[in-house]
């Protein structure tokens, strides 16, 4: 709600927080610079609003914070404007602290030779419950990003929901140097190994929200290479060359931006081939409409059934995997033996592992070992010689190492099933790349 008609110069917006404890005001501020033509602008700022709700809320924490567009040496400024003093004196006469760094600026000024100034400023009247911070990157506005930590003073004992998801994105040309450093290994496990090494150094790992998208890794360069030149455009002064580059790297990812955004939906689109009520056209529907698919829905399962999950994993043995009590004996029929000489037992080649690797599904889940189709794909040569070379020995021996019989069993919710028993699940096996 409006807090005060009374600021002509300014505007102010109220907003409350309710903790169980007491609750917290937040009075959002912006005041109209003083240079403009309008002389109704000039007039002081009046904080006299502060005393009112102090009134109505006497032990409550209150927070102020704004673009109050004043000028003051306490919140880095050279100089002290006449607003600056009044705003000093009127935060002093309500008990308001300043949370503002005086060395950390809030504005990215445009023009050369001039430094960046601090106009964003907070407020409060109980400083120790609150951590100011500042962010680095303006993401292309003028002023940059205010974080402020709230410290509620009591422990919370409920483990929170957990809203970011771990992504990975491989930089394949360093993967490949990696592996290139050394020979590669004659045995397969310790090939394996190789890779997963190599990955775990070209691979960066992120947090992203549930609800966004994949880092694209380009796009990502692009961001850095913005971060870089915002740093030199502010150690120079603000030189014009470097606010040019600045302003280029901008347009460049914007419009990067919206064609990649365009292309991902074409390719959703595509993916959908003309089918308009298969599984994952209802999945995407369900999540425009905001509905999040089910995370961890084994832990979901036992936590309703109120068990362990060691019980749980009983459970899910007899349920997917049930086991007779007294097993019987089953014969197989043997195939004859062909020569060796036939097209069927001849050795692979490279041309056939080349093709198996780019006609696998790329998007399938890794194994145990954490190696999936694309770090396959983008080994060296001499890397995929080497793995060649022992399919064919395994090949040859008809002896599966023990690693290739083991696999992790994941259950998945079945369409339209509510995730709350087993029998709603189906297995998927996840085995090694």
């Amino acid at each position: 709600m409006t807090a005060t008609p009374r600021l002509k110069p300014s505007c102010s917006h109220e907003d409350g927080i309710v903790s169980s404890q007491r609750t917290l005001l937040v009075f959002c501020v912006y005041v109209v610079p003083e240079n403009t033509r309008n002389k109704a602008n000039k007039a002081p700022v009046d904080l006299s609003f502060i005393s009112h709700f102090k009134k109505l809320y006497p032990q409550d924490t209150k927070l102020l914070c704004g673009d109050f567009n004043s000028q003051h040496v306490a919140w880095g400024y050279k100089q002290c404007s006449p607003r600056g003093r009044r705003i000093m004196q009127d935060a002093s006469e309500y008990r308001l602290t300043l949370l503002n760094a005086p060395q950390t600026h809030t504005r990215l000024v445009q023009t050369a030779r001039k430094a960046d100034t601090s106009p964003d400023l907070t407020w409060s009247t109980r400083p120790q419950l609150f951590r100011w911070e500042v962010l680095d990157d303006c993401m292309g506005s003028d002023h940059f990003p205010i974080l402020i930590h709230f410290r509620t003073g009591y422990a919370n004992t409920k483990k929170p929901d957990a809203t970011t998801r771990l992504s990975h994105i491989t930089h394949w040309d360093k993967y490949r140097e990696f592996l290139q450093q050394q020979p590669p290994a004659k045995n397969i496990d310790r090939l394996v190994s190789q890779l997963c090494a190599a990955k775990r150094k070209a691979t960066r790992n992120l947090r992203v929200p549930f609800d966004h998208p994949e880092p694209e890794r380009h796009l990502l360069s692009l961001w850095n290479r913005r971060l870089r030149i915002l740093a030199q455009y502010r150690r120079s002064g603000h030189a014009a060359h470097h606010k040019a580059r600045l302003r280029k790297i901008q347009r460049t990812i914007e419009e990067y931006t919206t064609t990649l955004a365009s292309d991902r939906w074409m390719v959703i689109c595509e993916s959908m081939n003309g089918q308009a009520y298969t599984s994952k056209v209802r999945a995407m529907l369900r999540s425009l409409f905001g509905q999040r698919k089910t995370y961890n829905g084994a832990a979901r399962v036992a936590l309703g059934e109120g068990i362990s999950a060691q019980e749980l994993a009983e459970q899910v043995t007899q349920v997917f995997f049930p086991q007779t009590s007294h097993p019987t004996d089953t014969t197989y029929q043997k195939d004859e033996s062909s020569e060796d000489s036939e097209p069927l037992n001849s050795p692979f080649t490279m041309l056939e592992l080349e093709h198996a690797l780019q006609h696998a599904n790329a998007r399938s889940t890794p194994g145990a070992d954490g190696v999936c189709v694309a770090h396959l794909r983008n080994m060296p040569f001499e890397h995929k010689r080497a793995l060649l070379e022992e399919f064919n020995r395994i090949w040859d021996a008809g002896i599966l190492p023990s690693t290739w019989t083991f696999s992790v069993v994941k259950p998945f919710p079945k369409p339209g099933k509510p995730p709350h028993t087993l029998s709603n699940f189906r297995p998927t096996s996840l085995t090694l790349a």
